[in-house]
């Protein structure tokens, strides 16, 4: 078992801010460095069929303009900023992430992504 920390923070310009910190306990950990060059999409078959076991999924892009396109379970969401989901959020997000397709719709600008998954080992 080991322990993933979290920590969240929004802030306007107008002063209004929101953040928090918390820890999830997992029984792994994976991290996945995904480069893309432009107009380039990769499938990553990470063969988790039941997102139930999951207990929390993160996205970070160096491109936040929409560019970005993640697919999953037949669901295309453009990434706008970075994706945090805990527990029955994930599978609101997918049901099935036995293949995440990754695509990068700007045609001049490589981008680098970095997925955490924690899951259970049951």
């Amino acid at each position: 078992m080991e322990q993933t920390s979290w920590n969240i923070s929004l802030n306007t310009s107008s002063g209004f801010t929101l953040g928090d910190t918390g820890k999830i306990d997992v029984g792994a950990s994976t991290s996945i460095p995904v480069s893309l060059e432009p107009a380039e999409t990769v499938d990553l078959d990470l063969q988790l069929a039941d997102a139930g076991k999951l207990s929390v999924l993160g996205i970070r892009s160096s491109l936040y303009d929409g560019k970005v396109e993640v697919t999953s379970n037949g669901n295309t969401y453009k990434l706008t900023g970075p994706l945090l989901l805990f527990g029955d959020l994930i599978t609101r997000f997918s049901s099935d992430l036995s293949t995440l397709s990754l695509e990068n719709t700007d045609a001049g600008k490589t981008v680098e992504l970095k997925i955490l998954i924690g899951r259970m080992l049951v």
